[in-house]
């Protein structure tokens, strides 16, 4: 008798899942939710009904000025000499500045 040698043919590669996510836009994530933001923009009396989109733009504009103001808060305070944003830092940047913006 002769033996077999058990020869096996080359294994395919299996298909994996592919492993290249593009995470999307950063300029697109909000930080705020925009299950809270909803509610206030509904306070004002004028308003009715709010798209999503409508309370999107709100919520990054908000962010967007919330960063300008942080970013300027410590400029301000570094041009003190200090090491620490306080509220009476952030209240000077409102008076001189941020009236200007709206």
């Amino acid at each position: 008798m002769e033996s077999s040698s058990s020869c096996s043919a080359p294994a395919s590669p299996t298909p994996t899942p592919s492993t290249s996510w593009d995470p999307p836009d950063p300029s697109l994530l909000l930080r705020l939710p925009l299950t809270r933001l909803r509610p206030l923009i509904k306070l004002d009396p004028d308003v009715q009904i709010t798209a999503q989109d409508a309370v999107f733009m709100l919520a990054k504009a908000t962010e967007l000025f919330i960063e300008h103001l942080a970013a300027a808060g410590a400029e301000l305070t570094l041009s003190k000499k200090k090491k620490v944003v306080g509220r009476q830092d952030i209240d000077q940047l409102i008076e001189t500045q941020v009236t200007s913006y709206l």
